[in-house]
């Protein structure tokens, strides 16, 4: 028999002389994100996009892209770099990277938790995600390469496409379909 219950508060009971938690006897779910979070959390994956444009141009105007002459570590011996110019701009653009996957993670994320779904919002999240992968793994092969050009241009037009999906994804998530269902948007 129980000696206690409350499943509201997550208050752990004892059922037949076992402690039983609140997660015991139901589904477990995400946490539901309202859409004024999402709408805030896309913005913020936004900023940390273009963020990472202006990092990423400051590498390339300031002639740092070698700044950090290994990947993913800065150098062999270190994963922080030396502290002089070059190296600390180039740092500066992989950590808003670290900054852009947890946000674009978590903007993933939300969107799944966020009721109803919205098949579009979702899959811009998704973009996001891909974006920042396919960012690391060619930001990889261009140090690798040792800047070369072609690596380096399709390391930008990425980065222009996935912040041109940031931008869509906020604008998107501050409408809201007329009716939901009709046009598919919605799951």
């Amino acid at each position: 028999m129980r000696a206690g219950a409350d499943r509201a508060t997550g208050v752990r009971v004892e059922v037949a002389g076992a402690l039983r938690g609140p997660y015991d006897e139901g589904v477990v779910r995400l946490p539901q994100v309202s859409l004024v979070q999402f709408r805030r959390l896309a913005v913020v994956a936004a900023v940390c996009y273009a963020l990472l444009v202006v990092t990423g141009g400051a590498v390339r105007l300031t002639g740092s892209g070698l700044g950090c002459l290994d990947w993913p570590t800065c150098s062999q011996a270190s994963v922080t770099p030396a502290v002089s110019f070059h190296p600390l701009v180039e740092f500066s653009n992989r950590m808003v990277s670290v900054a852009v996957t947890v946000f674009s993670a978590a903007t993933f994320l939300a969107a799944l938790a966020t009721r109803p779904r919205r098949r579009d919002v979702v899959w811009l999240s998704a973009g996001l995600v891909a974006g920042i992968v396919g960012q690391i793994v060619i930001g990889g092969i261009v140090v690798l390469t040792k800047l070369n050009p072609y690596w380096v241009s399709l390391h930008f037009v990425l980065t222009l496409a996935v912040l041109g999906d940031a931008i869509v994804l906020c604008a998107r998530a501050s409408s809201t379909p007329t009716s939901c269902g009709s046009c598919g948007s919605c799951s």
